[in-house]
């Protein structure tokens, strides 16, 4: 059996037929919860450091070490939920015991900075204290996202939280935003998201994706929201990650004379004179469209 990483889900690939292995998908799912940003539970995984152990990046080994305690149903568990997956550390169980231990578990309240306030004996006694059900706190916990105003993560130790553990967002609807220039200067300030969408043409979700630091730029703007101590929000302007924005790009006139018109000293500075979006500047300029708003774009 050849064995490679996905680059596209970064699971180890398996050949001659199984994919159709009894257990391949409990494989499929660990790997892809621990290794692919895209799985909502990826942030907590990389917390936690928690690892698939070199033993199991085969699939083979994976079948000799569980396939012959599987029950039909059964999912993969982590005995001591702070370490990695291994023969050491794995058992098969029910959906229903899975799903009745994570709610058993302790969890700590801490405030949207990471300061540790408290801690409950299970997400049911969150739930009891703020007279809610328990799977929002549980949510919380898997995805690291704020709930009540508050972070809940589940941890032995009561130390103030880590970077790592503050991934998860604050949604910005209602809240006043600030709108830069792509050097970080401020241009001005907009009481929500949406009354910035409706003034500049662009979408709400893209600014969103801007001011939480998952995309550059949004209608060639950076985007922070105004530090609000009610929410505990900092108004972080979050860093350039891309480099290709600060490349220059080349505008030509059409497909077919490729006339050079003009050059742009980063793609944002494109979007605003033609009047589109960054992202399809991009996708011309990586050759995965072949022009935008009639031109075609070159990194330089």
């Amino acid at each position: 059996m050849s064995i490679e990483i996905s680059e596209i889900s970064k699971v180890p690939s398996v050949s001659g037929g199984l994919s159709k292995h009894r257990i391949y998908q409990n494989f499929y799912l660990m790997h892809y919860r621990i290794n692919n940003e895209n799985h909502p539970s990826y942030s907590r995984y990389k917390a936690k450091n928690i690892k698939v152990c070199p033993r199991w990046v085969d699939f083979n080994n994976f079948i000799t070490d569980l396939d012959d305690t599987y029950q039909e149903g059964y999912v993969l568990d982590r005995i001591d939920n702070e370490g990695d997956y291994s023969p050491g550390n794995c058992q098969w169980v029910t959906r229903g015991w899975n799903a009745a231990k994570d709610l058993s578990i302790s969890v700590n309240q801490y405030s949207l900075q990471g300061i540790y306030e408290r801690t409950f004996h299970s997400y049911e006694d969150a739930g009891r204290h703020y007279g809610v059900g328990a799977n929002g706190f549980r949510r919380a916990n898997k995805l690291l996202v704020p709930y009540k105003s508050k972070r809940f993560v589940s941890l032995t130790d009561t130390e103030n939280l880590t970077a790592p553990y503050m991934a998860g967002t604050i949604n910005i609807n209602g809240h006043a935003i600030l709108q830069h220039d792509m050097q970080g200067n401020v241009l001005h300030e907009y009481a929500t998201s949406s009354a910035a969408a409706n003034d500049l043409k662009i979408s709400d979700a893209s600014i969103s994706q801007a001011v939480h630091g998952k995309v550059n730029h949004a209608g060639g703007f950076r985007w922070s929201m105004v530090t609000d101590p009610n929410t505990g929000y900092d108004g972080i302007l979050h860093p350039l990650q891309d480099s290709k924005v600060l490349k220059k790009v080349v505008m030509y006139e059409r497909v077919i004379t490729l006339k050079e018109v003009a050059t742009f000293d980063s793609v944002a500075a494109a979007a605003i004179h033609v009047g589109s979006a960054g992202s399809n500047i991009t996708a011309v300029c990586n050759g995965k469209k072949k022009t935008c708003m009639g031109y075609v774009f070159k990194h330089v």
